[in-house]
């Protein structure tokens, strides 16, 4: 589904295809950043997973591995699902049908493909990493724990708004189980420290690490600017000082988001398709409590000025997940012996219970995915109506759209390699490669010292007239061919004006 988005010019750049050009400028010795960004891209995110795959992007440079990588570490989180399950259920066809259960997951599958067709993300890969940081930690295996933990901060830095409490909850569980081994790693042997005390220093390195990234080491990269997403919050804050006024000076105000009808359908959706069964673990799943907290403080459609679909339609529940699958494994259990008091013949069914409950997960994750998912498990995907079904995003019944797709193959041999390029998004996507790869928007971008245009340095334009997007539809739209300067040609249609292409005169 990624590769057919690709192939008909439906993968933004922004916040996708961008984490393409950031491999692709590292090892061409450009810096870490697409040009998109307002600098280095350290002053948006501390998330630096995805130079993990700079090793296979040298072999195939292409956005497909991103792609590719994705989808493959989200389908693989069905392993460590698997062992947590079997772990607490005690059951290997209770863990099995878990772990098949968040294959169907609906707010799994908007970590691959985002409501607005975003699909790329590094923060996808802390998934993979928490629910193995957390195998490990119930294995107690300190260097995997931390290895993990690593990982997953390094996919983005929020996550350590889920890693620091998730370890406090599991060193209080330490504490209450009464464990004071030592890990069992042979190469730990020498520890003396319980598990217990372990995790709650992770959990303190984890708070102060969040509180270094977005103190100290973003705005470092921003030239002293907040960082970007303090306007998410809208009337909240647009910096986190403003934020933790408002928090101690009228906490009413912040209250009345949290305790809405949305923040009650988010506990919906993300509970109900798991049978409720994590409210039997409730200390683990008030792991999950900051993360939930700031869903329900975002106001996107304030910060973006649009009507943009509520969570998990995007990413920012994506450390959450593993949470939920964490305290679903051990309601398996606890639900099971509450099913066994409830029937006479309880003791029978010890066995069967918790095989039953996770059958009743994969059952729910089914039933409530034919209606929240647009995946192929989805009723919109099937749609001729859907703007998001597979006629409409992924093969393309429109003959413009399909003329659109093959022409843009056309766009990028025209262009040369050597060119600094400024293109509007979607055709962007596939000109990263070029010399200087501009983002051709009203947006004010660094590169052009925030003024409207592009760069004086620019060669080509393009410009994609066919994306649901776009504000030019015809050259007489295009502001460089009316500012008087004459700097720049318009070249010959090939394109049947789906495509516009502008050279800078005199190069």
């Amino acid at each position: 589904m990624n590769k057919c988005l690709y192939e008909q010019l439906f993968i933004p750049h922004g916040d996708s295809a961008m984490y393409e050009e950031h491999l692709w400028n590292v090892w061409h010795g450009k810096g870490f950043r697409s040009y998109l960004d307002q600098g280095l891209f350290l002053g948006e995110h501390i998330q630096v997973i995805h130079l993990l795959l700079l090793p296979l992007h040298i072999l195939w440079p292409s956005h497909l591995l991103l792609e590719l990588t994705e989808s493959v570490a989200l389908g693989f989180c069905t392993v460590p699902v698997f062992l947590i399950g079997r772990r607490h259920s005690g059951s290997e066809k209770a863990a099995f049908w878990l772990a098949m259960a968040w294959l169907l997951f609906f707010p799994m599958h908007y970590l691959d493909i985002a409501i607005d067709q975003k699909t790329f993300r590094p923060i996808a890969l802390a998934v993979p990493a928490l629910f193995w940081m957390i195998e490990f930690a119930e294995r107690r295996s300190v260097r995997g724990t931390i290895i993990f933990l690593i990982l997953a901060l390094s996919a983005k830095e929020d996550v350590a708004l889920i890693t620091c409490p998730l370890l406090m909850v599991l060193a209080v569980l330490e504490f209450r189980q009464g464990r004071s081994a030592v890990f069992s790693d042979a190469s730990d042997t020498s520890t003396k420290a319980s598990c217990g005390k372990v995790f709650a220093v992770l959990s303190v390195l984890s708070l102060a690490y969040l509180m270094i990234a977005v103190l100290i080491l973003i705005p470092a990269f921003r030239s002293g600017g907040d960082v970007h997403y303090s306007q998410y919050f809208g009337d909240l804050g647009r910096s986190p000082g403003e934020l933790l006024k408002t928090a101690f000076t009228d906490p009413a105000r912040v209250l009345a988001h949290v305790l809405s009808v949305r923040t009650a359908l988010y506990v919906c959706v993300f509970l109900l398709p798991l049978g409720l069964t994590p409210l039997f673990s409730p200390l683990r799943l008030l792991s999950a409590v900051f993360t939930f907290v700031m869903l329900a403080l975002l106001q996107l459609n304030v910060a973006d000025g649009g009507d943009l679909p509520p969570v998990p339609y995007h990413h920012f529940h994506a450390p959450m997940l593993p949470v939920l699958f964490w305290a679903a494994s051990v309601g398996l259990r606890s639900g099971g012996d509450a099913l066994r008091r409830m029937i006479p013949q309880g003791k029978a069914l010890e066995t069967e219970s918790s095989t039953g409950l996770s059958t009743l997960i994969f059952l729910s994750c089914a039933l409530t995915a034919v209606t929240g998912s647009a995946m192929p498990c989805g009723a919109s995907f099937w749609s001729d109506e859907s703007p998001f079904g597979v006629h409409s995003l992924y093969i393309p019944t429109d003959v413009q759209q399909q003329e659109r797709s093959r022409l843009a193959q056309k766009v990028v041999a025209m262009i040369p390699k050597s060119a600094h390029v400024a293109s509007t998004d979607f055709i962007h996507t596939r000109l990263t490669h070029c010399e200087r790869s501009y983002d051709y928007s009203d947006y004010p971008r660094a590169v052009n010292n925030y003024k409207p245009g592009v760069p004086p340095d620019t060669d080509y334009i393009v410009i994609d007239t066919g994306h649901r997007y776009s504000k030019i539809r015809t050259p007489s739209e295009v502001p460089e061919l009316n500012d008087g300067s004459g700097s720049w040609e318009l070249l010959p249609d090939q394109f049947n004006g789906v495509f516009l292409v502008l050279k800078r005169r005199g190069i």
